[in-house]
């Protein structure tokens, strides 16, 4: 954090893109005068953005904030308004609210999944694809009055992880960064990284078909660990779950990082 404070000092930027995670402990450092930057627009991308972080975040930096919803198959699903209502960009893409048997779910209704169809993309077209997430296609206009379609999002809710340090205080892990050092291993399928004490971390590991189970753990926990270390917390213990990584029941999407620890301090 030190670093990233340091050369957004440095750089000045006039817009700010980032997960609404990062972005909250970005705005607790400009808060705190350490974060000395004047941006006149922020984007939150990836995760779910509650209304406080919002605040939190709009009040840090003295500008609005928008939230957005994207996919890597097609970037630009739904931008909000200024009623803070996402809208999708109906005449760039197609979403189908469907349930567990891929059945059309009405407007109002939660679905149990989503397909995408992009219709920009010639070159590799994308038709119909199973995004995973859960949406709500709004029955009612906003009243912002545009007219395209507005949706809800129940996207991810991964948590930032705070862990104690060895010389005392609080360093705290973006959960994105922390599922990078996970998905960047080779043969990991799935996965769930889960805080279950103040310095063990607790990991739900599936492999990919074919690859050796054993060799790609012993790989995720090597680079967990190294991760740790960078980070000033080399005493934080990496275990392996017995069980696999299982979805939300709610959601029904698979959260990547949180923590079991509510009273911790944040």
């Amino acid at each position: 954090m030190a670093e990233l404070v340091r050369d957004l000092n440095a750089f000045q930027p006039v817009i700010l893109v980032s997960y609404p995670t990062v972005m909250a402990l970005l705005a607790n450092e400009q808060r705190d005068g350490r974060l000395k930057i004047k941006p006149v627009f922020v984007a939150t991308i990836a995760e779910w953005l509650g209304q406080a972080a919002r605040d939190q975040i709009a009040a840090a930096f003295n500008c609005s904030v928008r939230d957005t919803y994207a996919a890597s198959e097609f970037m630009g699903i739904a931008f909000d308004c200024k009623k803070g209502q996402l809208h999708v960009n109906s005449d760039w893409v197609i979403l189908e609210p469907v349930d567990a048997q891929y059945q059309p779910v009405p407007s109002g209704q939660v679905s149990r999944r989503v397909l995408i169809t992009n219709l920009a993309n010639r070159v590799q077209p994308i038709i119909r694809y199973d995004l995973g997430d859960c949406i709500t296609l709004s029955p009612d206009p906003c009243p912002c009055g545009r007219a395209l379609p507005v949706v809800q999002v129940e996207g991810r809710r991964d948590e930032i992880l705070s862990l104690p340090a060895q010389g005392g205080g609080v360093v705290k892990l973006p959960p994105r960064a922390l599922a990078n050092v996970v998905d960047g291993t080779p043969g990991v399928r799935c996965f769930q990284v889960i805080q279950t004490a103040p310095e063990v971390l607790t990991v739900r590991l599936e492999a990919a078909p074919g690859s050796d189970s054993l060799g790609v753990w012993e790989r995720v926990a090597c680079r967990i660990r190294d991760y740790l270390s960078a980070q000033g917390l080399p005493s934080v213990r990496v275990e392996k779950a017995e069980e696999p990584p299982r979805r939300d029941p709610v959601s029904g999407k698979f959260r990547n990082v949180w923590s079991e620890l509510k009273n911790m301090k944040r």
